[in-house]
């Protein structure tokens, strides 16, 4: 049985090899393959474990300009579902981050996939903790921190609230391994910014989850100060309000009652919430037998 299973092993390569050589490799034919179709059909194709220089010409291809035959929103969905192939295959691509890294950083490239690169640095730098590839060089790791800091830099531009996501995601994983690679207090100037009103309200509501998530000094007097204005747009207070549901205590009772008995639905809703969170304290973290 075993050589029969080696035997199948053998067979299986030699044919790969041989179709690459008879001009059948598959990432040439998804490099050439035409139209979204066409091209979705060849990824399907690729192998599970590329070379690195297989790899660097499907990062040349989905870094360069969008084919022609091809339109805007089908280019962004193939290069978001390869990048996904890429990530999940059998051997880590070892030019992954610094792909992602050199795709957020060209100001030429479609915006939509510079936001797709800042998500996909999230999720490749926490993926080493999950033990499913992700970057392993330190000096990368660190590079990828640093291109999230520069689109947190950027309040104006929806991608901020996502890197701030992908930042809060790092953290959350080093954390669950012992390994902090981000200080305390990195990105904290940063993040007041976002909370400010020259922050987009999207990015605006973004900020402030991360922000209570933290516990950031000033955190709640800001929630309070936009839970209670009806000038803010509802998805914004409603943040606020569950912030106020994290941080607050017995003397923000009243004001979230009067916001509970309110006539939006959503911040009744919210206000419930809030209420319900401060009225139950937090769990406290299992005690471990005694030997």
């Amino acid at each position: 049985m075993v050589v029969a299973i080696r035997g199948t092993t053998f067979r299986r390569t030699r044919a790969r090899w041989s179709r690459r050589r008879e001009g059948g490799d598959p990432v040439q034919g998804f490099l050439a393959s035409h139209g979204e179709a066409g091209r979705r059909v060849a990824m399907g194709t690729l192998p599970r474990r590329l070379t690195v220089d297989e790899q660097a010409k499907i990062f040349s291809f989905m870094g360069g300009t969008r084919p022609a035959d091809i339109d805007s929103s089908d280019w962004q969905r193939l290069v978001n579902d390869t990048l996904d192939r890429l990530g999940t295959a059998d051997s880590a691509p070892e030019g992954m981050g610094r792909f992602l890294i050199a795709l957020w950083r060209n100001e030429k490239a479609d915006p939509v996939l510079r936001d797709y690169a800042l998500q996909f640095i999230g999720n490749w730098h926490t993926a080493v903790s999950r033990s499913a590839g992700g970057e392993r060089d330190p000096a990368v790791r660190a590079e990828m921190i640093t291109a999230l800091g520069e689109a947190l830099r950027q309040p104006g531009q929806d991608w901020s609230a996502v890197a701030l996501l992908s930042l809060q995601r790092i953290r959350d994983a080093g954390a669950r391994v012992g390994r902090n690679e981000i200080a305390p207090d990195r990105f904290v100037d940063e993040i007041r910014v976002l909370l400010s009103d020259r922050a987009k309200p999207a990015v605006r509501l973004t900020a402030l989850q991360v922000a209570a998530r933290m516990r950031l000094p000033g955190t709640l007097e800001l929630a309070r100060q936009l839970a209670s204005d009806p000038t803010q747009p509802a998805t914004l207070r409603m943040s606020a309000i569950s912030a106020i549901g994290q941080l607050g205590g017995d003397s923000d009772a009243a004001a979230l009652r009067e916001i509970a008995a309110g006539q939006d639905p959503r911040l009744r809703f919210a206000g419930n919430e809030a209420i319900q969170r401060l009225a139950s304290p937090p769990a406290e973290a299992p005690r471990k037998s005694p030997n």
